[in-house]
């Protein structure tokens, strides 16, 4: 069942949130994105990022950094994880035990 999937902790570590947030120059604001603390995985997925972030981490630094960049933010929304976010989640957990290239 794919919603049990979305359950795993690995997919919803505790005191954590999923955002989407859809802005301009996507790929720049990604990167704007990851340097911020309290955000644990950024993609982008279409127009939008998807930000696995600290629970506590508000809206508004998220945004504050985005809009440093010179990037025009149009929305912030929580979000279910999607099933491509499963399926990268249980990827990673799956390489961790046997992965040494990562440099993690």
């Amino acid at each position: 069942q794919p919603d049990d999937l979305k359950q795993l902790p690995a997919v919803n570590p505790p005191g954590t949130k999923r955002l989407d947030v859809t802005c301009d120059h996507v790929t720049t604001a990604l990167q704007a994105a990851r340097q911020l603390p309290g955000v644990r995985d950024a993609t982008v997925f279409g127009q939008s990022m998807h930000l696995l972030v600290d629970a506590e981490m508000p809206e508004a630094r998220l945004r504050e950094a985005i809009d440093a960049k010179h990037i025009h933010v149009i929305d912030i929304r929580p979000i279910a994880p999607s099933l491509e976010d499963v399926f990268v989640a249980l990827t990673q957990q799956h390489s961790n035990g046997n992965n040494h290239e990562d440099g993690k």
